[in-house]
């Protein structure tokens, strides 16, 4: 694991919801469209091309929906999954709650300062890093 592979989680989580958002817009969108009842030769046609491609537009968001979520819940693992719990608080501090290094510092007290804990999340990603 990497510092770049854990950074990703802020980004990824703003991406999940981008997408949720997107998804519940198309989903109106396409209720609105079968609302609108073109009689045949009114358009119809046209009707049936829009919801075609919103249909294959939904399926692709929801697509990278699922793969983002896939990645985020592979990150929180990896972090979840860390036996020293010094650790595990300074990177859900610093990759999943986003703060500082002085914010995660500060979380976890113990007179840490900033260069503390970065420093040691550096040495144990080390050991991580391909």
């Amino acid at each position: 694991m990497t510092k770049r592979e854990l950074s990703q989680l802020g980004d990824i989580g703003r991406e999940i919801k981008q997408n949720e958002q997107r998804l519940s817009r198309l989903d109106v969108l396409k209720s609105d469209l079968r609302a609108w009842n073109a009689a045949p030769g009114d358009g119809a046609f046209e009707m049936l091309c829009l919801e075609k491609q919103l249909s294959g537009y939904r399926w692709e968001l929801y697509s990278h929906l699922q793969l983002c979520l896939l990645e985020y819940r592979r990150l929180q693992r990896f972090i979840a999954l860390i036996d020293d719990s010094l650790i595990r608080q300074i990177l859900t501090g610093r990759y999943v709650d986003g703060k500082n290094w002085t914010q995660v510092a500060l979380q976890v007290g113990g007179g840490n300062t900033a260069d503390s804990v970065r420093k040691a999340a550096d040495r144990f990603l080390k050991t991580y890093t391909k």
